[in-house]
């Protein structure tokens, strides 16, 4: 059994930026994570993986604005002694996510969000004086 820590990457579209929240770019077919690092303690996995941030990235392109998403996470397989994969694909945890909500001109950090559709209500909802917006 091998815990390992992987990487996943995922575009999202701007129509579609409500889905960027924990576990996002595991749903969506043909994914090729990177097998970062491997363990066989579990503990040492999970304890590693504090050690990594997810990722949000706002880019433009021919079809618009999109984000690119990157996450890192322990998943659970067993290998045979051939070291091909036997059967697991279980996730224990993933790398935290983290949205802030930054005012002007002070840069202070008025709130941090482990989802975009959590970060945008805040922004929406910002009655104060200053300008605000949305750092990843």
């Amino acid at each position: 059994m091998k815990y390992e820590i992987r990487k996943n990457t995922r575009e999202i579209s701007y129509k579609k930026r409500a889905e960027i929240k924990e576990g996002c770019t595991l749903e969506q077919d043909n994914q090729e994570p990177e097998i970062i690092k491997s363990f066989d303690n579990k503990g040492e996995a999970l304890s590693e993986l504090k050690q990594y941030k997810s990722d949000i990235c706002k880019l433009s392109g021919g079809a618009g604005t999109y984000y690119a998403v990157t996450e890192y996470y322990v998943e659970e397989n067993e290998y045979d002694e051939d070291g091909e994969w036997v059967s697991g694909g279980d996730v224990w945890e993933f790398s935290k996510m983290q949205i802030e909500l930054v005012e002007k001109p002070s840069y202070e950090t008025l709130g941090v969000y482990s989802d975009m559709e959590s970060a945008e209500s805040a922004l929406n909802d910002y009655d104060g004086e200053n300008e605000v917006y949305l750092s990843f």
